[in-house]
């Protein structure tokens, strides 16, 4: 999901409230209304040009001399409240919900997304884990990445899981120097064990929370780039943090994600996961 608009200023808010409810107008019209409604000290000249940094941004499309909310903008913010009404609703569902036994089929369409979407997830599990007598965590893949996109709030994260007495277990494909690098990052922490070189099926993670199983299916060419990027650096101060970011987390493409809630299916993959820690 992306930034929908970059900005904390009250008077961008209120144009884009305005051209909500009133379309098209111009610049002059906007303005007036502003004065009318919201009573703003801004000058004439300054909300033009908060307009036309809301056009560089994508949120509203000129056309002429007139203004109104660029409708690829809207989609957007539909989209946004979308995912993140699934997000809270199915961490909730499947985390809290009363049910033994759930599926559910969901699909991402970038890596930033299923990255919010896991994110929350692991939160809302977290946050319930004193209403469980045991909590453990696993997760299986080819790299992983986490703290590489925001290392701040991982140390936090993985100082709460140690709080709390959560096993967090982290069996990696990959045994590049950086995943030696994120090896070690985990075993500092101490929440439970770290393998790399583990060899099963690429392009595939799995995430084991309790009862639950979470499994991901990830575009091939995206899962080639980050491959690439782990092989290619041979420390942290090698790696391209742009490519990262810019063309592989926000890039377009399908995750699809499995979530099944089966105490027994569950426990099989555990067992899987164990052998896989101790071969």
């Amino acid at each position: 999901m992306q930034c929908l608009v970059a900005t904390n200023n009250g008077t961008k808010a209120q144009i884009i409230e305005v051209l909500s409810m009133n379309f098209p107008l111009g610049a002059k019209k906007v303005y007036n209304m502003l004065r009318k409604r919201y009573q703003t000290s801004s000058t004439y000249t300054a909300v033009y040009q908060h307009m036309q940094e809301l056009v560089d941004q994508g949120v509203v499309l000129k056309s002429g001399v007139e203004y109104m909310l660029d409708s690829k903008w809207i989609n957007r913010l539909s989209n946004f409240a979308d995912n993140t009404k699934i997000n809270y609703s199915v961490a909730n569902d499947f985390v809290s919900g009363s049910k033994d036994e759930m599926v559910k089929t969901l699909e991402f369409k970038s890596l930033k997304e299923f990255d919010e979407f896991l994110l929350n997830f692991r939160k809302k599990f977290i946050e319930t884990s004193h209403m469980r007598s045991i909590n453990e965590v696993y997760f299986l893949g080819d790299h992983t990445w986490g703290p590489l996109m925001n290392m701040r709030y991982r140390v936090e994260e993985l100082k709460n899981i140690k709080q709390r007495g959560i096993k967090y277990h982290t069996l990696v494909r990959g045994s590049t120097q950086l995943d030696m690098y994120m090896q070690n990052f985990y075993s500092k922490f101490g929440t439970g064990s770290v393998k790399i070189g583990v060899e099963t099926k690429k392009d595939e993670m799995i995430f084991i929370f309790n009862d639950i199983v979470i499994r991901v299916l990830c575009p091939s060419d995206i899962m080639e780039k980050i491959d690439k990027i782990f092989s290619t650096s041979k420390s942290i101060e090698d790696l391209n943090m742009i490519d990262l970011v810019e063309n592989i987390n926000n890039k377009d493409g399908n995750f699809i994600i499995i979530i099944i809630k089966d105490a027994k299916f569950a426990e099989e993959q555990k067992r899987i996961m164990d052998s896989l820690l101790l071969s």
